[in-house]
């Protein structure tokens, strides 16, 4: 169970949201210094931003939180932030893919790193010079910050076809989960 600062037990709904804020200021952080994240550092950076965090596994709830900001980027017509969460060697990996099913978004047709690419530039040119919070550390001046630049695998210019993913049947009310394992008529 998610814990303040404090010491004082915070319900998984209210530490959701207040993480999923935290994400957003910290994603648009990165995007106007034009970098990337690892998906780990996000997670201690967002637990530390809040002053709520929690010693479930990372891969347990970072997933759901980005399906959440990538919801909102897509409702508001805006790159997707969720682009700039990286793994270690750079690339998205099958979480982006996993991300943008729980946001309801398309399935990428081709490469998702490729699209993953082209959202990391849209949120440069989208969040280039946008002043981080005051709730930051970031220096107040621009700067540019070029994280790790994705590996793209080549598919030899044919696209390779791909079986879609399927969640598993929510218990309680018998509807098809994301693959998050998050039942998003439930919670």
């Amino acid at each position: 169970m998610p814990v303040r600062d404090s010491g004082d037990f915070v319900d998984q709904v209210s530490a959701v949201k207040a993480w999923a804020q935290a994400a957003h200021e910290i994603l648009v952080e990165t995007a106007a210094q034009q970098g990337t994240i690892e998906y780990a550092k996000l997670a201690r950076q967002v637990q530390q931003r809040c002053g709520i965090s929690t010693k479930q596994p990372t891969s347990k709830w970072i997933g759901p939180l980005l399906g959440m900001i990538a919801r909102k980027c897509a409702a508001e017509n805006l790159p997707l932030l969720t682009a700039l969460a990286v793994r270690r060697d750079g690339n998205v990996g099958p979480a982006y893919e996993e991300i943008l099913r729980y946001a309801r978004i398309p399935a990428v047709i081709g490469d998702v790193e490729e699209h993953a690419l082209e959202q990391r530039r849209d949120c440069y040119r989208q969040w280039h010079g946008v002043q981080p919070t005051a709730a930051t550390s970031a220096p107040a001046g621009p700067t540019t910050v070029v994280g790790k630049q994705p590996v793209v695998k080549s598919s030899g210019g044919r696209t390779p076809k791909r079986e879609p993913l399927q969640g598993n049947t929510c218990p309680s009310c018998f509807m098809q989960m994301s693959l998050t394992g998050v039942c998003d008529n439930c919670d």
